[in-house]
């Protein structure tokens, strides 16, 4: 019984590191929740606009694109172009 004490510690931390991990949950829920737009006609769920735009164009050719699906797409491109402008106002200019 040289590690009793030992392999109590070791125990204890294992046990700690279980109840850590039990209440941090899986990812699999924070894929579905990443999940948030739906195919209209085969309620497959996507995580973008495009994703759903690339969808409908090669699963369901014939149906028109959803309401408002280009719409969102530009305004998404825009905000990403208006960040990227702040981003390169902030950025120090690089020394050559």
């Amino acid at each position: 019984m040289v590690r009793g004490a030992a392999k109590a510690a070791s125990q204890e931390r294992n046990a700690k590191k279980q109840a850590a991990m039990k209440k941090s949950g899986t990812q699999l829920g924070c894929g579905e929740k990443a999940l948030s737009l739906d195919c209209s006609i085969c309620k497959t769920r996507m995580p973008t606009l495009q994703n759903l735009k690339d969808h409908f164009v090669s699963k369901h050719p014939t149906a028109p694109l959803p309401d408002g699906l280009e719409e969102g797409l530009r305004a998404q491109a825009e905000k990403r172009a208006q960040d990227q402008k702040l981003k390169d106002k902030k950025a120090p200019p690089q020394a050559t």
